[in-house]
């Protein structure tokens, strides 16, 4: 199934829906979900294809989605920048996020308006559309945390990551330069049913079309998925600087994330467990990862002491305490 998103800078005119639905017969895809779509719509007569929309002040958004395949359920935000739509065995929810407003009103989206229609989490959720922020650039202006801490807090992997590396790499061009702020996330559980992250060019917009290969089939039912190995916390750790820095920054990140669940003890089981486990296991790993470096390095700095003064590594502590070769005797 290929499931696309593009910012379409409106939607009215004959000549755009006339141009996306070419571009969808062309790369055959499946559903599609638009931005920026002025009220009203006028498409008609579409072949195969049926379309949702949402744009009650215009700059809204819509579904197109095969007749055959249609959604059980549609939900949609006053404003129309929201549309959640629920199908057979996944849910999609397409999102045109703010570009020119207040940080407040951004961070409120993100924070208060865009999780109301995440609840409860899916876990086959597909989250995508003009998000305006950026995930993958931490110091670019178009970053939001709330956008990021968000997408961290419920578990989404970035399907941009299976893209071939370029630094021409981005979703949006403009006279100040270029940006990639057209996203489609996928719940964590669905990270090995999506084959390829594909950017195309789009002629009729600013913005390119941005689409994923995924086999839904293959997506594990709960029953399917195996339960995690016993794990025990090493309690050690608490006396490691190193780890108690980390721990209060994941902690302060962790504890802005508490309006996303229904009570604490879902916010506890569902975010703050799982996620101390892992940040416990990735410093632990980087920690020997550091360790192994040090002893290598020093490793590697005897052997090469060893080469020049044309010993063996073996008996280059005999050789030093011997005071051979100018070495005074108890010196390195």
């Amino acid at each position: 199934m290929k499931i696309a998103t593009i910012n379409t800078r409106g939607f009215t005119s004959k000549f755009k829906q006339d141009f996306l639905l070419r571009y969808i017969k062309q790369h055959k895809l499946d559903i599609v979900a638009i931005q920026k779509v002025n009220s009203p719509v006028i498409v008609s007569n579409v072949p195969v294809y049926d379309i949702a929309t949402n744009a009650p002040q215009g700059l809204g958004t819509a579904l197109f989605y095969k007749r055959n395949q249609p959604p059980k359920k549609i939900i949609k935000s006053p404003e129309g920048r929201i549309i959640h739509a629920e199908f057979e065995h996944f849910t999609i929810v397409n999102i045109y996020g703010f570009a020119n407003a207040l940080a407040e009103v951004k961070r409120n989206f993100y924070q208060t308006v865009l999780p109301a229609y995440l609840r409860p989490f899916d876990e086959n959720l597909i989250l995508l559309g003009d998000f305006n922020a950026t995930l993958t650039i931490p110091n670019n202006k178009s970053n939001n945390k709330a956008f990021s801490d968000l997408v961290n807090g419920i578990h989404l992997f970035n399907t941009s990551a299976l893209m071939p590396l370029t630094n021409n790499a981005c979703t949006f061009r403009s006279k100040a330069g270029q940006s990639f702020i057209d996203h489609i996330l996928v719940d964590n559980k669905l990270s090995d049913t999506v084959s390829s992250f594909t950017i195309l060019p789009y002629a009729a917009s600013d913005h390119e079309l941005v689409y994923i290969d995924i086999d839904l089939n293959t997506a594990k039912t709960k029953t399917q998925r195996k339960k995690s190995a016993y794990w025990k916390f090493n309690v050690s750790l608490l006396d490691d600087p190193g780890f108690k820095f980390h721990f209060t920054e994941f902690y302060d990140s962790c504890r802005k994330r508490k309006f996303l669940y229904n009570s604490i003890s879902d916010w506890w089981e569902q975010d703050f467990k799982r996620n101390f486990k892992q940040i416990t296991i990735d410093y632990t790993k980087e920690k020997k990862d550091d360790s192994n470096k040090r002893i290598y390095f020093k490793e590697k700095c005897l052997q090469e002491l060893a080469d020049k003064l044309n010993v063996g590594e073996g008996n280059l502590a005999d050789y030093i305490e011997k005071g051979d070769g100018g070495f005074e005797q108890g010196k390195t």
